[in-house]
């Protein structure tokens, strides 16, 4: 495809040209911004600049999730209008949300509160199981998992632990309580049945006075904890501390936000995201203290609990990279209220903890509505996979240049969305902002569509290991265009050519990752790690659909790829007598519109030609011709065929039917594969040409020869 965007390719890079120099700037931070950034094969989101150094024309944009409405309602006795915090956790077969249930407003830390629990097979439909585990309010028919431990069922915040070491029967691991008591530590084997990691709280040095939420930090290598604090000037604002063990914490640091005006952030949610768990993504809750819009009296139609809509609070993104510094790259809300007036009271709109997968091209984000009233529920927020900010170019065109980054992984995967008159070409320039011979913008394939998971690829072809741990720039020539995120992945491929096999073939995979492992099917399944892992070549003995991806050593999946091996039935050759060369022919004059067409009526001439050739119709607007012989196999096994004409024709071998490009159209080659054994075999090609440009050439290959043209070396006719 011709680059002839707007006006032309070339106009645009012009303009870019002419604007910005593609190598390292000149400005002060020139050393921060030339320190090579290690991403190995980490995914990289755009909720901050890190990898950006140079924006031409094109800029950030934050996308907002789309509601989907209501998951959970809050009707049960022990619930009710108050409830809050709550947390969503995929594990390995369901998706487990966690909440506090409170009927009606008090004090913080009272006996009423209790911890509820529900299940999701999906994360999109919810039921709360009758665990028995606790009686509240005369029933043990209950989905309670903490019940009559004031107070900390009034923010109690699980997680599942992902540090190796971590014991099975800790697996899950959570924090909950309250300024006067401090912060209690709770383990489980199952995230339903809990007990205290120690008597005593493990943490003090806090307010508690909202959600504190905890995880294991693959990227620093401890435990984390952000909780509730108070700023000098009187600002909710969260507080940061670090642990080893999960007992012992260091002494808290407040996080600060950069040179951004100051608001209260009543829970921050600060939790990895599973696709990139080097980068916390905070999702919290900007209370606007004051900020009033509901009258007395419309409260009350709504029946909201006293005093509870003097305030109103959205949902806003924020990102830490480890350290005590959030990125608020946006300040406008994430997720704004949303329209009726119940969604502006005091404390609705704050969200849960995580992001979680809910399909294979979407992500789920829950959040509290209708706080403080008899309607209050949960619903859930869609967005697209990585889909949180993205970098952006409108129809003029524009350009993206990152800082230098060190790769690992043998293709650049891409999350992307363009429009049909839109596009994204991929540079990868060395060090220095030079381009690389087989990665320049001139070589580079137009990337179109939608894709989560799109590879860039040039005319050489997708790989990227030649670049491996070596310092590169990525140019990004964009024309209303979204890119997300990307990734430097080690995808696994077939090492052989060998799509196709008689008898059995083996198989041979490979994927150039260190740390990595390859899982794969063969019956059409999706490959995990409970799918057989690859070891060694092995044996394929009937056809099958090979499905497989690269599993890190801590579990991380890579791309899914695949393949489609075919088992062939061999074609027996015919007994025939003596042969000439040459292939016999029938000229039909005429107008055509299938090939089809030209059986069971009288050619106007016949003849024997050396090779395909339309000399017979030549001069004329419109005419068929059917060709007749024999084909000279030199040898036995898998043939491919490639039929290109204009306009239509057909491929018959052995009177069956092997290739259909019959119709109206422009030069166009279809290809087959089959299995054929030394000798001699029936030939039929029909072609008709309907006006204007015509071609016709039928060409082979096989393990024997590369691909070329079937010439009179190899076709014969009888008399």
């Amino acid at each position: 495809m011709k680059k002839n965007w707007y006006p032309t390719l070339s106009t645009i890079i012009l303009l870019l040209l002419l604007k910005s120099f593609a190598g390292p700037s000149d400005s002060s931070a020139a050393d921060e911004k030339d320190r090579v950034i290690k991403l190995d094969s980490r995914l990289e989101l755009f909720v901050d600049d890190l990898i950006i150094e140079r924006m031409v024309d094109t800029r950030l944009v934050l996308h907002h999730p789309e509601d989907k409405g209501a998951v959970l309602f809050y009707d049960k006795a022990w619930e009710g209008p108050f409830c809050n915090y709550n947390t969503i956790i995929k594990s390995k077969d369901k998706y487990q949300m966690y909440y506090r249930g409170v009927p009606n407003a008090g004090k913080d830390g009272r006996s009423v509160e209790t911890t509820c629990y529900a299940e999701s097979a999906d994360g999109i439909e919810w039921h709360k199981p009758e665990l028995g585990l606790y009686e509240v309010e005369g029933t043990r028919q209950n989905n309670v998992i903490l019940a009559h431990a004031t107070p900390v069922s009034h923010n109690f915040s699980p997680f599942l632990d992902k540090n190796t070491l971590a014991k099975p029967e800790h697996r899950y691991k959570a924090l909950g309580g309250l300024e006067e008591s401090g912060l209690f530590a709770y383990v489980s084997a199952d995230g339903i049945k809990w007990k205290k990691l120690q008597a005593e709280p493990v943490f003090r040095q806090g307010i508690f006075d909202s959600q504190n939420v905890s995880f294991w930090s693959e990227i620093e290598q401890c435990y984390l904890c952000y909780f509730r604090t108070w700023t000098a000037d009187r600002y909710r604002t969260v507080s940061r501390t670090t642990s080893k063990d999960f007992i012992h914490w260091t002494d808290p640091v407040e996080m600060s936000y950069g040179d951004t005006p100051a608001e209260h952030i009543y829970i921050n949610q600060t939790a990895p995201y599973f696709r990139a768990p080097h980068i916390y993504l905070a999702i919290g809750a900007r209370l606007m203290v004051g900020r009033q819009v509901l009258s007395e009296e419309q409260a009350e139609q709504l029946h909201v609990y006293h005093t509870y809509f003097k305030d109103c609070a959205d949902v806003v993104l924020m990102s830490t990279r480890g350290g005590n510094r959030y990125q608020r790259t946006f300040m406008e809300a994430f997720i704004p209220p949303g329209i009726g007036l119940q969604n502006w009271v005091s404390r609705s709109n704050y969200p849960a903890l995580n992001v979680i997968p809910t399909g294979p091209n979407e992500i789920s984000i829950y959040v509290n509505k209708d706080y403080a009233q008899p309607t209050a529920h949960l619903n859930r927020y869609a967005l697209r996979t990585d889909g949180f900010i993205s970098v952006y170019a409108p129809y003029a065109g524009g350009e993206m240049i990152t800082r230098p980054l060190s790769l690992k992984g043998n293709r650049l995967i891409l999350n992307y969305a363009t429009s049909a008159a839109g596009g994204i070409y991929v540079e990868i320039q060395d060090e220095s902002g030079k381009a690389l011979e087989g990665y320049t913008l001139a070589e580079s394939n137009l990337l179109i569509g939608n894709e989560i998971e799109g590879m860039a690829s040039w005319k050489k072809g997708v790989d990227i290991s030649a670049l491996d741990g070596k310092p590169v720039r990525l140019r990004f020539v964009m024309k209303d265009a979204h890119l997300y995120s990307l990734q430097s992945q080690s995808v696994p491929f077939v090492s052989s050519d060998n799509s196709f096999f008689v008898d059995s073939t083996y198989v041979s995979l490979a994927s150039g990752g260190t740390n990595t492992a390859i899982y794969y099917t063969l019956d059409g399944s999706p490959p995990t790690q409970m799918s057989d892992k690859y070891s060694e070549p092995f044996l394929l003995k009937k056809s099958a659909r090979l499905r497989m991806r690269v599993y890190t050593d801590t579990g991380e999946p890579g791309i899914e790829t695949g393949k489609q091996f075919q088992k062939l039935e061999s074609v027996l050759p015919v007994d025939i007598g003596k042969v000439d060369p040459g292939i016999a022919y029938d000229y039909y004059s005429g107008s055509f519109s299938s090939v089809d067409d030209l059986d069971n009526i009288k050619p106007h001439t016949s003849g024997i030609i050396e090779r395909l050739d339309l000399k017979a119709g030549q001069g004329a607007e419109a005419f068929g011709i059917v060709y007749r012989g024999y084909l000279q196999v030199p040898g036995n096994g898998i043939y491919t065929f490639y039929l290109e004409s204009n306009d239509g024709s057909k491929l018959y071998l052995r009177d069956q039917e092997l290739i259909d490009n019959d119709g109206a159209h422009t030069s166009i080659e279809k290809s087959a594969t089959i299995a054929l054994r030394a000798g001699f075999y029936p030939l039929k090609i029909k072609y008709i040409q309907m006006g204007g440009s015509k071609a016709l050439k039928l060409s082979w290959k096989s393990s024997q020869f590369s691909k070329r043209e079937i010439d009179e070396g190899v076709l014969f006719h009888q008399h």
